[in-house]
C-alpha cells in the first residue's frame, strides 16, 4: 500500500534497515532526517521495490518509518493504516513522517520493561525526549524532562524543561539534577519543578 505512494519508506531491523530508492528532490534530505538519530554501525541497504525485496529476503522489521512529500499524504495515510490495521500503531511526528510499530510497542513499554527487570520503582526513573513519541514516557516517569526544542504537547507533560539540543540541554539537565542529587519531592517542594 505505501509503495503505491510517493513516500520515502524505511524498514528498521535491529540488525539492518531496508528502503526504497525514490526519485525526489527531497530524498537525501529524507535520508539525513530519517537518519539523524539511528546508528550508522548496520547496513543501510536501498532497493526499487521493498515488497519483492521481501519476498526474497523476509525481515521482521521492528519499526517503519515514512516521509511523506505533504502533510496532507501522511494524515491520509494515518487514518488508513488504523482502519485497515489494528494490530499496529501509527506514531506522527513534526512535519511530513509517520512511525508504524507492533501495538503496543513503545519508549515507555520499553523503559518500564527493563526497570521490572532491574527492580526500579516507577518514581526513579528519570526520562528526557522532545518528540510526540516521548511523551507517554515522560509522563508516566519520576522524572520526566522535555528538551527546549521539543513541541508545546510534550513541555506541557514534563515536570522539567531543559534547554534545547543546540544547547546542550540532557548534559545540562544531567549536570544540575545529578550533581546535586536532590530526591523529586525536594525538588517538587522548592518549586523547583512544576
Amino acid at each position: 500500500m505505501l509503495e503505491k505512494t510517493t513516500c520515502q519508506i524505511l524498514l528498521i531491523h535491529e540488525k539492518y534497515s531496508l528502503g526504497n530508492r525514490v526519485n525526489l528532490p527531497e530524498n537525501l534530505l529524507g535520508k539525513s532526517v530519517m537518519y539523524l538519530n539511528d546508528q550508522n554501525i548496520y547496513a543501510q541497504n536501498y532497493v526499487d521495490d521493498i515488497s519483492e525485496e521481501l519476498v526474497d529476503k523476509p525481515m521482521a522489521p521492528t519499526k517503519m518509518d515514512i516521509i511523506f512529500p505533504e502533510k496532507s499524504d501522511r494524515n491520509d495515510m494515518l487514518k488508513l493504516i488504523k482502519k485497515m490495521f489494528p494490530e499496529v500503531d501509527a506514531l506522527l511526528h513534526p512535519g511530513h513522517k509517520l512511525t508504524i510499530v507492533p501495538k503496543g510497542v513503545s519508549k515507555w513499554s520499553g523503559v518500564l520493561y527493563l526497570a521490572d527487570h532491574l527492580e526500579v520503582k516507577r518514581t526513579e526513573i528519570v526520562s528526557i525526549g522532545d518528540g510526540l513519541d516521548d511523551m507517554e514516557m515522560i509522563a508516566g516517569s519520576g522524572l520526566g524532562v522535555a528538551m527546549g526544542n521539543a513541541d508545546e504537547e510534550v513541555r506541557k507533560v514534563a515536570k522539567w524543561v531543559t534547554r534545547s539540543n543546540d544547547q546542550d540541554g540532557v548534559a545540562y539537565m544531567l549536570r544540575e539534577f545529578f550533581r546535586k542529587q536532590h530526591p523529586i519531592e525536594f525538588l517538587q517542594k522548592m518549586n523547583m519543578l512544576k
